[in-house]
């Protein structure tokens, strides 16, 4: 069985870095090491992520952000109040030690922040494996096989859906961690950004929560074009939807 290196010793071998690393008296030092134990910043999935904040101030919070493509998305800020309830401990002075937990699968950084203002460095880890990027320039506004695809709405919402059962009159669509519901064209043909289905006249009351719709007479799955009677055309208020298959 693999062994892996006890906590304390990770951080006895971070704080032994630190003293190397520290910046001068005059300026106020705050940085961040962040060590899986075998000097990396990889972490499996369900592992808490360790490391070692070291500051001439008192820490004030911890920023965690993720990556989403190019951009770095607010992901979890821990207020010192929080400090204990996230794994962060203080272990001499104003260091603390990093254990923290709850963090899913993605790439992500770290920075600390005292309570002067004073920013430490960003530390980026990744934690599991990384799905692959999801192209959306391939992505269409129509669904007209079984199979797991990804969605990204116009008003900003993007999430999974899994399509099975696709035919001419019916199809069982699940939104996420919804329960799987049945789209029939001659009920409840349209799904809801709630995961619900709804019927025509309820849907378009409510066009800005439109996701999709079963298209009547057809294996086919659409956008806000689709309505109960098969006939195409926009639906005020509604917003567009790209559809990327992502699995069977």
């Amino acid at each position: 069985m693999k062994k892996f290196l006890s906590f304390p010793v990770i951080f006895a071998v971070l704080m032994t870095a630190f003293a190397f690393t520290s910046c001068s008296d005059d300026d106020a030092n705050i940085s961040v090491i962040i060590n899986n134990g075998q000097n990396g910043t990889t972490f499996a999935e369900g592992a808490p992520i360790i490391g070692v904040v070291t500051s001439d101030n008192r820490v004030n919070e911890i920023i965690i952000e993720r990556q989403d493509g190019n951009l770095w998305q607010p992901y979890r800020t821990i207020a010192r109040t929080n400090f204990q309830a996230n794994g962060i401990h203080e272990s001499e002075g104003h260091n603390l030690a990093l254990m923290i937990t709850g963090v899913t699968a993605g790439t992500f950084n770290i920075q600390a922040v005292d309570n002067s203002g004073n920013r430490s460095n960003r530390v980026e880890f990744t934690v599991g494996e990384q799905a692959p990027a999801i192209d959306w320039s391939t992505g269409r506004s129509t669904i007209t096989a079984n199979g797991t695809y990804a969605f990204r709405r116009a008003g900003g919402q993007e999430g999974t859906l899994v399509v099975t059962d696709l035919g001419l009159t019916s199809v069982r669509v699940q939104l996420g961690s919804h329960a799987a519901v049945t789209l029939s064209q001659d009920g409840h043909s349209w799904l809801m950004t709630t995961g619900l289905s709804s019927n025509q006249a309820d849907a378009i009351a409510s066009a800005g929560n439109i996701l999709l719709a079963k298209r009547a007479n057809a294996a086919e799955i659409v956008d806000y074009r689709g309505t109960t009677a098969g006939a195409g055309g926009q639906i005020t208020g509604a917003q567009t939807v790209v559809f990327v298959r992502i699995g069977n």
